[in-house]
């Protein structure tokens, strides 16, 4: 998986955004208020993978530059499963909003 941050110029930012977020190996796609306008984390199959996905940023996406990336290299958690070091899904944790969190004081 990888986060990248882009920059886009404003007036092209649905252009960019909304088909950037249909491309399969896109988890998150989301316009932010900041000088790097488009955050985008991507899944990736392979290290390559990532190099494909630049190349198709730069391509099909002129003006837009890629100003931060970075690589997870292990996932733990995935879609609400802990994975092991081949990940495979070794158990499944539900999300419980109303859940205490540890620590907390209530009031």
């Amino acid at each position: 998986m990888a986060l990248l941050w882009l920059t886009v110029p404003d007036m092209d930012l649905r252009a960019v955004g909304h088909p950037v977020a249909s491309w399969p190996e896109t988890r998150m796609c989301a316009a932010v208020a900041s000088p790097t306008n488009l955050a985008l984390i991507v899944n990736l199959r392979s290290f390559e993978h990532l190099e494909e996905v630049l190349i198709r940023i730069a391509t099909k996406c002129p003006g837009v530059a890629v100003t931060e990336r970075r690589l997870l290299l292990r996932q733990v958690k995935v879609y609400g499963r802990l994975v092991d070091e081949s990940g495979r899904c070794v158990e499944v944790i539900p999300p419980d909003p109303w859940a205490a969190v540890p620590g907390a004081t209530a009031g």
